[in-house]
């Protein structure tokens, strides 16, 4: 049994902690079982719920029998396991309401192609406790067009993407988690440029742009570094995780590059946009 517990909030060390945890689904193919024990869990963010979600229905996809056990406490977490589409998703109870009062989650959403509707329902959210500005209009619906596009393009995931999005009423802010479960960057980049070494110089690549396996002939490689700056020009922050790299941006500052061992069969990016953005 995976077991997993704690505070999974939306910063890298709760990533390593969800992915390291979460390895042994990667491997299990058609007729296996495992079971994801969540029951000491208490907090849960976008981040966690769509790395969480995503590898129990990868696993499914592939024919693995994954039991869950779900928390049992607190109620603000048993409500976001239902706003977010867990309980839909992943216990196949009732679609969640989003017009709840004082619903401020997007619930989890697969993407398998690129459309100009993808961030309205974050939009749509927020405006119904603030005023969204062009800037943010704009800037969510390019980091969101850069991820999923690369999504389409390059992930070779079966399951296509997984999204999920909270809007943070204290401090202003909209989080979305996108991850995949197909083949990282690394192995995509390797098919144009096989000397790159290994994860982290894939991520330094593709976050400064140029670099792109041109899986479609108009490609240029500047999805990734498209997002970066918008993210980074904003005052945002961004996690990025493939393979067993991980870089960290935090507003304007240099990325901060780590690996690790969770080695993630996939693509997970994580951002941070203020409201208003802050873009002029």
């Amino acid at each position: 049994m995976i077991t997993i517990e704690g505070n999974l909030d939306d910063r890298m060390s709760s990533i390593v902690y969800l992915l390291t945890e979460l390895r042994p689904l990667q491997d299990l193919r058609q007729g296996d079982r495992e079971a994801v024990n969540l029951e000491k869990v208490r907090y849960m963010g976008p981040d966690a719920i769509t790395l969480v979600s995503g590898s129990i229905l990868s696993a499914r996809d592939r024919g693995v029998e994954v039991a869950v056990v779900p928390p049992s406490e607190p109620p603000a977490l048993l409500a976001f396991l239902d706003l977010s589409g867990f309980n839909h998703s992943i216990l196949g109870r009732p679609v969640p309401d989003p017009a709840q009062p004082g619903n401020v989650t997007v619930a989890l959403r697969r993407f398998d192609q690129s459309r100009h509707s993808d961030p309205d329902p974050i939009l749509d959210l927020i405006a119904r406790f603030e005023t969204v500005s062009e800037d943010l209009r704009v800037a969510l619906s390019i980091c969101f067009a850069e991820v999923v596009q690369n999504i389409e393009d390059h992930s070779r995931s079966p399951i296509g993407g997984l999204g999920c999005a909270r809007y943070i009423q204290r401090d202003h802010e909209v989080r979305v988690a996108l991850c995949d479960w197909g083949e990282g960057i690394l192995r995509s980049l390797r098919r144009r440029y096989p000397d790159t070494q290994d994860d982290e110089r894939a991520l330094r690549l593709v976050l400064f742009g140029g670099y792109s396996s041109l899986s479609r002939a108009n490609n240029a490689g500047r999805g990734i570094d498209n997002l970066r700056t918008i993210v980074t020009n904003s005052e945002g922050n961004m996690i990025i995780i493939s393979g067993n790299g991980a870089a960290d941006l935090r507003g304007r500052k240099e990325p901060r590059y780590s690996v690790h061992s969770f080695g993630f069969k996939g693509t997970g990016v994580f951002f941070t946009l203020p409201i208003p953005s802050g873009l002029g």
